[in-house]
């Protein structure tokens, strides 16, 4: 009786650490190198709608990175010279377009940054983007600045692909194209463009 009572016992300690030695291995080694890859929160701004712009959103905003889900989240630039410090544009809308012909326009802020909830939006991947802005001789009507030239497979953060400058590893951020960056705003974060901005993925090196 006290031998299967042992061997009940070391089953369940074999159980118990298998199952600890499983959930220890099912981290994401690709989202965790990301997530440590982040600048700190800025001090001066706390966590809402204008923080963090440039940076990939999703990292933390899905599933795995605990915060509010987002279906799509990027952030806006002025100027795409090699030579320029971008700033960000308020005031832009990113019209996408799923798979099975739903449509929503996303407004940036006055950080540059746009985001839909999962929660309002679950679109059909791939999809389709484009930029627009306001056109000052029709109010409430728009005026289409450019498109992108491919379709988004699966990756929801923008910064996920459009990181620092144009290279043969970039698209660049997301640039309003003829557009002159303004001076830095103490009203926005510092935007980030990743520690190394030919990488495809920021906070990867």
């Amino acid at each position: 009786m006290m031998a299967m009572a042992r061997r009940s016992r070391t089953r369940r300690l074999e159980v118990a650490c298998a199952l600890l030695l499983f959930g220890l291995g099912c981290g994401d080694p690709y989202r965790d190198r990301l997530l440590d890859g982040l600048p700190d929160e800025d001090p001066k701004f706390r966590p809402g709608e204008l923080h963090r712009p440039g940076q990939p959103c999703l990292a933390c905003h899905s599933d795995y990175g605990g915060a509010p889900e987002f279906s799509l989240g990027g952030t806006i630039f002025s100027g795409s010279e090699p030579t320029e410090t971008p700033s960000l544009l308020g005031g832009y809308t990113v019209r996408v377009y799923d798979s099975e012909g739903q449509t929503r326009d996303l407004l940036s802020n006055s950080c540059g940054n746009f985001y839909i909830r999962r929660a309002d939006w679950d679109p059909a991947f791939p999809l389709r983007a484009e930029l627009y802005e306001d056109n000052p001789a029709k109010p409430g009507k728009l005026i289409q600045v450019t498109v992108m030239s491919s379709r988004i497979a699966r990756e929801g953060s923008c910064a996920g692909c459009h990181v620092g400058h144009r290279s043969p590893l970039s698209p660049g951020a997301v640039y309003v194209p003829g557009t002159t960056p303004g001076a830095p705003s103490d009203a926005c974060p510092t935007p980030w463009l990743g520690p190394d901005p030919r990488a495809p993925v920021q906070g990867l090196k």
